[in-house]
């Protein structure tokens, strides 16, 4: 409970839905303790849309205004918001997310008002996205694998797809998954991102940690981007809603001009 409210509350202070608290003077201390009710009001009148799951998967979380704000939430309307503006700034409009968890982004993204959205990644968590997203918004919402693309808002997408790609991805999102894959694959996805000229967010932790293969670490999604010379990093922070993460924007050089 503590860690979701202390969620919550980084959420509403990037957002500037709450002043950022500040240990030297004024205030601090003080937004953690406002009730969950309120600060989800304040967050939904921020981006303009509700930020809870529809109980369609248990209710795990807070219940609040008929809706289950679960520990993910945080992290996907930040997620979501943040892709939102980067799209305002660029003129950007066709989302890709690799490896989309259980669909959060991708559902609180398209409340946004973004029009289209693709998620790629395995078959099995596919399943579980399009089981979710279709309970959420609705069958004429999701595409999934296989069956026919007549415009629905978001396309569920294997992972094999994604390379040499045809699709006009402009704004490619990954976070949480591409330090912990293969290196090849990873680098094979940084490649394609690269040959699509497409704006990448990358919001994933550098620990390096140890695998499942002797002598063999966890990557940086920074160092394999480097090798990518059409790609340069825009910005880079850290992430405002889980601790230990990293935000990095990536733009291609044709967007660098934009800044």
């Amino acid at each position: 409970m503590l860690l979701l409210l202390d969620r919550l509350a980084s959420l509403a202070e990037a957002i500037g839905a709450l002043p950022h608290e500040n240990p030297e003077q004024g205030r601090y201390g003080e937004n953690i303790a406002i009730s969950a009710t309120e600060l989800v009001d304040r967050i939904e009148s921020t981006v303009g849309a509700r930020i809870g799951r529809p109980p369609v998967i248990g209710e795990f979380g807070l219940f609040v205004d008929g809706q289950i704000i679960d520990p993910r939430v945080p992290d996907d309307v930040y997620t979501s918001w943040r892709m939102r503006e980067i799209a305002s700034t660029f003129g950007l409009s066709n989302f890709c997310e690799i490896g989309g968890g259980l669909g959060g982004t991708a559902l609180q993204t398209i409340r946004l008002g973004v029009p289209r959205y693709t998620i790629i990644d395995i078959p099995s968590v596919s399943m579980m996205q399009g089981w979710f997203l279709l309970k959420a918004l609705g069958k004429d919402a999701v595409c999934l694998y296989g069956e026919p693309d007549i415009g629905q808002p978001i396309v569920l997408l294997p992972y094999w797809k994604f390379s040499s790609c045809d699709a006009a991805y402009d704004l490619i999102l990954n976070r949480d998954s591409l330090p912990e894959i293969p290196e090849k694959q990873a680098r094979g996805y940084i490649a394609e991102i690269a040959r699509l000229n497409a704006a990448f967010l990358s919001i994933n932790q550098e620990s390096q940690g140890s695998t499942d293969q002797p002598g063999i670490s966890q990557l940086r999604v920074s160092e394999m981007v480097e090798k990518e010379p059409t790609l340069r990093r825009a910005s880079r922070s850290p992430h405002w809603t889980r601790k230990g993460y990293v935000e990095e924007l990536f733009l291609p050089t044709k967007m660098l001009c934009r800044i």
